[in-house]
């Protein structure tokens, strides 16, 4: 069996199909909204995405061994704040910005500071406005702009009291899950191993890989049950805050 499986454009999603044998795997780099369309055309069998874009999917399989969450300071998303505090509810978003980021940066605003945010993406960080600034991926590790943001995923993890799942495994065979779970074994052992060779290799300058492996701790690409309760509350959030009309069940495997 040969699997064509989709991942986002993130050094986590590197870090995690690192540990996948290549006789297996044919692996295609894609942005978050085509990883869902690409795996619900069939153009792909299996794919890595962003958590919450499959809210109103229930025709999924979402694996219950592998995905990918935080819980600290160790982030793909970080959260910047304006120099004019006037500005604070003015949110810009920018990277790979997914349903994840869009949803969840409204609750997190409307909880922990009381803001109804006004949302703007933006194509790009540079001449950003002096608003509040939320930006996912690998560009938050760019010149050492995360040591200036707070963790996105510590804030939604201390929200739902469990890591955050911000990077399922779904596909739309049954089939195609029970293949992988039974065939990749001790992830995080490997990447104890491999992660500052990956890191280097990405380009990720001394800091960065330092502040990487410190907190590796605090990633995990192995399920547990905690993190798959997590995920059950998480999906529940935009049901409850209105932003959307109904909650779809997962069949997890």
């Amino acid at each position: 069996m040969r699997i064509r499986l989709g991942i986002p454009q993130t050094i986590f999603a590197d870090l995690f199909i690192s540990a996948f044998p290549a006789e297996f795997f044919s692996v295609t780099q894609l942005t978050n909204p085509e990883l869902h369309s690409f795996l619900s055309d069939g153009k792909i069998d299996a794919a890595l995405l962003p958590s919450l874009e499959i809210i109103n999917d229930e025709a999924l399989f979402v694996s219950k061994r592998f995905g990918i969450a935080f819980d600290g300071v160790l982030s793909d998303d970080y959260l910047y704040f304006p120099k004019n505090p006037k500005n604070i509810n003015k949110l810009s978003l920018a990277g790979t910005v997914s349903l994840n980021e869009i949803v969840l940066s409204r609750v997190i605003f409307r909880e922990n500071y009381n803001i109804e945010v006004e949302q703007n993406v933006i194509p790009t960080i540079e001449n950003a406005p002096d608003s509040s600034l939320l930006v996912s991926g690998d560009i938050n590790f760019a010149n050492g702009n995360f040591m200036h943001g707070d963790s996105f995923a510590e804030l939604i993890a201390d929200f739902i009291d469990t890591p955050y799942l911000k990077y399922i495994l779904a596909a739309n065979n049954k089939s195609i899950l029970e293949f992988i779970n039974q065939n990749i074994i001790k992830i995080e052992e490997q990447l104890e191993i491999t992660s500052k060779g990956i890191l280097k290799k990405k380009g990720f300058d001394k800091g960065a890989i330092d502040f990487v492996l410190q907190n590796f701790n605090t990633l995990y690409f192995e399920l547990t049950e905690t993190e798959i309760n997590g995920y059950k509350e998480l999906r529940q959030i935009p049901f409850y805050y209105g932003l959307t009309e109904e909650m779809k069940e997962v069949t997890f495997v």
